[in-house]
């Protein structure tokens, strides 16, 4: 199984940034041709003196073990 990000949208904000970014899976349950979307990223950045850092990372998952938990969000917008 692989995973593989699209879709990166940043969103510039004066206390940093906010990203959203899609995380697809390919290859589940032994399947390569199998490719679903296993929901997504948020994520807050911070810059420092060192350069961006992370602030905070949530996935927000619609997979387990290959089955969907959740319908995928109509809207990602931060």
């Amino acid at each position: 199984m692989q995973d593989v990000y699209v879709r990166h949208i940043i969103t510039p904000r004066r206390e940093g940034a906010f990203r959203t970014v899609d995380m697809m899976m390919i290859g589940l349950v032994g399947d390569a041709n199998k490719i679903e979307i296993d929901g997504y990223y948020a994520d807050v950045y911070v810059k420092t003196a060192r350069g961006w850092r992370f602030k905070q990372r949530t996935h927000h998952a619609e997979l387990d073990a290959g089955r969907r938990v959740t319908p995928p969000p109509a809207s990602r917008a931060p």
